[in-house]
């Protein structure tokens, strides 16, 4: 602290001790307070109206921002002396630069002494010191319209903060106008006659919607803070680097490809990480390059570099630095391992509540996760980088009279032979690392053949001569493709068209300052990015039906059927987007915000498990939230609800079940007898990764072949895929869900499934 800060703090404090002592002996605060004796100026203003305006704005000043009387009293004067027009003009004017006035008084007495000490404090600095200065425009906003705060020591206050000088006077003469208005407007019906009534009604009204804003603010905004945590993940990692970084990889992956895949990795277990209770720590090697890994992993609580001798010693004093800020638990984890979730690190959290220690191993002999309730002399052991490290930390650990903890063993990825089985188990679906695993099949693009089969599968690619790796040199494309993945059934390399649309959307959105500006998607991205028509209303039970947006939308009737009947069996239901439609479209981080403020929320509410019925939106969530998924088909086959079906019957499979099938094994539970693979030809609905808007005649032609196939009726299992076949002259597309449940249902087509989704957010 500065030691003229501290003489202006001094000086501030003496001024107001003597305001005080001289408002006690004087009384000027009852003087400037009393309605009777101000109402006697009434009688000048139509003499002297700028003579009086001066007068008032000079006794609101004194009154309201040095003596503290409430400023409601010179509301209600402005509106009886002046009317309710130039009443509310007159006290925005007074209130206002009185508020300016003690602003800068904050700022030159308080700032210097009083900043650094609120700085210490989390939340005061998340919300008075952010460097874009969004949080103090809310709060801001909320102490002018919310009237439950002191309204002098508010202005001393935000002098305080980074704000500026002119924001903040602006956005007070904005913010406080409802309030003012309704004083005001009030007050001038006192004096108004036989026209009162319209002024108390202008009142009232103002009165309902000022409420109603404080409300919505206070609920909006004013939500307690979280208990500061009391575990911690330190990350323990070397930065990035292209020839310093899993070199044992090398020369099967070249340096800059090993700097990549290690970069995939940190980008993984930053997902899984996002979802734990948990403070997050990076201890980091090089120390020079603490910016590189700021970028790489943004939102950290701390980033350290790594300090001591031998690898044993680095990990014991990141422990030790870490308990120094008194957290009760704490993992340390590497960064070798990308298929951890958070279910793994929070399983290690909850196994220290009987352990003294806990140890996870690695499938060859090390060990990736090691957690303690207090710095632990554990770390002395011959070799580290050898299979018997776990063995020698575990004896270490019994050595010292420690009780240990196991948990479940894992690959860790050093070598070729590692990675080639990473790999295997990702592609069988027994691991997941979505960053990973786009990383691994972007490599494996580069050794397309040029077969062929990818252009003969897929009308995008057949339309614009090219396969697969000429669609990598065509960006421009990227909304183009319907992201079906029939291109990536049919490649012998397994490459994924669909990580290539995606790949060109993001650099797009990237190199558009981080928006999607292509006028054909503002309205699926006002709707669908923070969803407009969520309700978290009955959303409040253990397990949770997940309907997503379309469903709802096609299918109210059934929709209302199934909620009522899991309602019945103490199952809620949630109205909200699962952000995949904003992710297609290269919003991807917009997504992911929208995702975990999804399962903050749930969690908070007690949610353990969603039902999901859209296949869309189950696979899109899963291993990015840690909730259980189950899919509709196989909950309603626990809980014994639904008709059998007949088999044999036509079925489309959407795109995203195509690969594991999960909702179709589901389904397959309802069956007399299997399904028929009615439509091999029809490789998407049309509506996949929203390419319609740039390819309408191909979405056309979908619909044609599904013509083609001469089949009485379509079933499927994704309420889009129903929509947009019907939308485009198929009307014989049926969802299986309704004929499960025996709903008879038309579906509606126009504006009206819009209707129905809106209507959601009061249910």
């Amino acid at each position: 602290m500065k030691q003229n800060g501290k003489w202006k703090a001094v000086i501030f404090i003496l001024i107001v001790v003597g305001i005080l002592i001289g408002n006690h002996y004087f009384g000027w605060s009852d003087y400037l307070g009393d309605m009777n004796r101000l109402m006697k100026i009434k009688d000048s203003v139509e003499d002297n109206t700028a003579a009086v305006f001066a007068i008032y704005t000079v006794i609101t000043i004194i009154g309201c921002v040095v003596l503290a009387l409430p400023g409601v009293t010179f509301a209600l004067f402005a509106g009886m002396l002046f009317g309710p027009w130039k009443g509310i003009l007159a006290c925005l004017f007074a209130t206002t630069l009185g508020a300016a006035m003690a602003f800068l008084v904050g700022r030159f007495f308080l700032k210097d002494a009083v900043k650094p000490m609120l700085e210490k404090n989390k939340i005061l600095k998340k919300l008075l010191f952010t460097k874009d200065g969004k949080s103090e425009l809310v709060v801001l906003m909320i102490t002018r319209m919310v009237p439950i705060f002191p309204y002098n020591l508010q202005n001393f206050a935000y002098g305080i903060t980074d704000i500026g000088f002119w924001k903040y006077t602006a956005y007070t003469f904005v913010f406080m106008f409802p309030g003012v208005s309704f004083f005001t407007i009030g007050a001038a019906g006192l004096t108004a006659g036989e026209d009162k009534w319209k002024y108390f009604l202008t009142a009232a009204v103002l009165a309902v919607l000022v409420t109603a804003a404080g409300l919505l603010i206070r609920k909006k905004f004013l939500k307690e803070e979280p208990e500061e945590r009391t575990q911690a993940v330190i990350l323990f990692t070397r930065v990035p680097e292209a020839g310093k970084t899993k070199t044992r990889l090398m020369p099967y992956l070249t340096g800059e490809e090993c700097k990549e895949l290690h970069m995939a990795f940190l980008k993984d277990i930053r997902m899984a990480l996002q979802s734990v209770q948990a403070d997050r720590y990076v201890f980091f090697t090089p120390p020079e390059k603490e910016a590189e890994i700021r970028e790489l992993l943004p939102d950290m609580e701390g980033y350290y570099p790594q300090s001591g001798d031998t690898l044993g010693d680095r990990m014991q004093q990141a422990f030790e630095e870490i308990f120094r800020k008194n957290y009760q638990k704490a993992v340390l984890t590497g960064t070798d391992i990308p298929q951890l979730t958070a279910a793994d690190y929070e399983e290690a959290m909850k196994l220290l509540d009987t352990n003294d220690v806990i140890i996870s191993p690695t499938e060859d002999g090390g060990y990736y996760l090691i957690g303690m309730k207090a710095a632990e002399d554990i770390f002395d052991v011959p070799h580290y980088g050898t299979n018997t490290v776990w063995e020698d930390t575990v004896a270490n650990i019994e050595k010292r009279g420690r009780k240990a903890g196991f948990g479940n063993s894992h690959l860790d990825i050093d070598t070729k032979e590692d990675l080639e089985v990473f790999t295997k188990r990702l592609e069988e679906g027994k691991v997941s690392a979505p960053h990973t695993e786009a990383w691994l099949k972007q490599r494996q693009r580069e050794e397309c053949i040029h077969c062929g089969k990818c252009t003969r599968s897929c009308l995008f690619l057949e339309k614009y001569h090219m396969d697969l790796k000429g669609f990598l040199e065509h960006p421009e494309l990227a909304y183009h493709c319907f992201l079906c993945g029939r291109c990536t059934a049919v490649c012998p390399k397994g490459i994924d068209g669909r990580e290539i649309a995606l790949q060109h959307r993001e650099q797009k959105v990237k190199s558009e300052g981080n928006r999607v500006t292509d006028p054909a998607y503002r309205a699926i991205l006002w709707e669908k990015n923070q969803y407009q028509f969520a309700n978290y209303k009955n959303a409040s039970y253990e397990s949770v039906l997940f309907t997503g947006c379309n469903f709802v939308s096609f299918y109210p009737k059934t929709a209302d059927y199934l909620i009522q009947e899991l309602r019945q069996r103490g199952i809620g239901v949630l109205y909200e987007c699962c952000g995949k439609p904003t992710a297609e479209l290269g919003a991807g981080k917009d997504a992911e915000v929208h995702l975990q403020q999804m399962e903050r929320r749930l969690k908070e509410a007690g949610v353990k498990e969603l039902i999901m019925v859209c296949p869309n939106c189950y696979y899109y969530m899963k291993g990015r939230v840690n909730l259980r998924l189950v899919s509709i088909y196989d909950k309603l086959a626990e809980l014994g609800m639904g008709q059998r079906i007949p088999g044999g019957l036509p079925f489309y499979y959407p795109c995203p079940d195509r690969e594991e099938k999960v909702f179709l094994k589901g389904i397959r539970r309802f069956m007399e007898a299997e399904e028929r693979d009615a439509f091999p030809e029809v490789q998407c609905c049309g509506l996949g990764g929203c390419a319609v808007a740039k390819e309408p005649a191909l979405a056309k032609e979908m619909e044609k072949l599904a013509e083609a196939a001469g089949e009485a009726e379509l079933y499927t299992y994704c309420a889009s895929c129903v929509s947009n076949f019907r939308r485009n002259g198929y009307g014989r597309a049926e969802h299986v869900l309704s004929k499960i449940l025996n709903v008879q249902e038309k579906v509606p087509l126009g504006v009206t499934p819009i209707l129905h989704r809106a209507v959601r957010k009061w249910k």
